[in-house]
């Protein structure tokens, strides 16, 4: 649930990014000429992004991270409720992080190395609820001033806790409601489950199940004994 809550808080801050950087097209890079300790260097600098990259990072990252993290929680919960030994649970976890983890990997895999260099070397841009110094060329002064790696802060205790025990119960209450009913006695038990007609879902079926729903045999195969 970390996992998850700290990857919500990453995609809240790209929103942010792409809201407060320029929509400009002014030059990342600039050359350094003058001698010193490290003559003709490239600084590289976030200054800005046109406002048409802005659409295209939100339709091809920001949608399918956000697309990534339902998928991911919905599956987790059930995974979490129904599996019954420790030792599943811990798999089942690895493998949720694993899927969590896909793009990073994509990029580290693929991407050359002038590539990873250069992102390495890329300072970021500042981030600041009100106005302020900050020297773009000091990266963890733009850290710093931006406040997005702080863990042990006041909005980690005031928006990151509450977030983690929100999302959580939200994620329980709709497994519950899916996948259980009300029995006679008040109590909630597992509705019946069906075989699926094929392992292979849309991107529909898997976003939204509840409105398109999955194909899946007449009668089902396991139902709770005494209903």
């Amino acid at each position: 649930m970390n996992e998850l809550s700290a990857l919500l808080f990453m995609l809240g801050n790209l929103v942010r990014l792409m809201k407060d950087i320029p929509s400009t097209e002014d030059s990342w890079m600039d050359y350094d000429s003058q001698e010193g300790e490290h003559p003709n260097e490239v600084h590289l600098q976030i200054r800005g992004m046109p406002f048409r990259w802005k659409i295209i990072n939100a339709l091809f990252i920001l949608l399918p991270k956000l697309f990534l993290w339902k998928a991911t929680a919905e599956c987790g919960i059930i995974f979490l409720m129904e599996t019954a030994t420790i030792s599943d649970a811990i798999v089942n976890c690895t493998a949720l992080v694993f899927i969590l983890n896909t793009d990073e990997l994509i990029f580290s895999t693929v991407s050359s190395d002038y590539t990873k260099h250069m992102m390495e070397r890329l300072a970021g841009y500042p981030i600041v609820a009100s106005e302020m110094e900050v020297d773009l060329d000091d990266e963890a002064s733009v850290l710093a001033a931006s406040n997005m790696n702080s863990f042990l802060s006041r909005r980690t205790l005031i928006i990151r806790a509450p977030l983690v025990v929100a999302v959580w119960a939200i994620l329980v209450m709709k497994y519950y409601l899916t996948m259980c009913k009300r029995g006679e006695d008040g109590t909630w038990i597992s509705i019946s489950a069906y075989t699926p007609l094929s392992t292979d879902l849309s991107f529909f079926e898997l976003m939204l199940p509840s409105l398109f729903g999955v194909p899946h045999e007449k009668e089902p195969y396991w139902t709770m004994p005494g209903n």
